[in-house]
């Protein structure tokens, strides 16, 4: 899913840009209910607020992956929750990154986001 699609989280509603949903069964017509399985955030203007608060916001709701995009600096920041601690790991738009909620399957996803966006 992409923005604008609301999720929904406690109290919480934020739009990520992009989000893959694993379980069917938290989606309605209008909205995600419960955390997203791996969010993508872009980072804008006010990037701070993708470092830091929907950081702690999607850690705590059970978010399994985020990654936060700065396309000014060309870097992904890749957090894996489902490691304690987190997983922390930075990567160039050149690199090749793991797809790490996917990481037990046969076929491991990666990405270039360098290829990706023709670049």
């Amino acid at each position: 899913m992409v923005a604008p699609f609301d999720v929904v989280l406690g109290d919480d509603v934020v739009q990520p840009d992009v989000m893959v949903i694993c379980d069917p069964s938290k989606l309605d017509d209008k909205r995600c209910n419960g955390a997203p399985d791996w969010v993508i955030e872009v980072t804008s203007s006010n990037f701070q607020t993708d470092y830091t608060n929907k950081l702690r916001l999607y850690q705590n709701a059970g978010v399994r992956e985020y990654w936060i995009v700065n396309p000014e600096k060309q870097l992904v920041t890749v957090l894996f929750f489902e490691k304690k601690p987190a997983n922390f790991m930075l990567y160039q738009f050149s690199d090749t990154i793991p797809v790490n909620i996917y990481q037990d399957k046969s076929v491991q996803l990666t990405i270039n986001v360098e290829e990706l966006l023709n670049l």
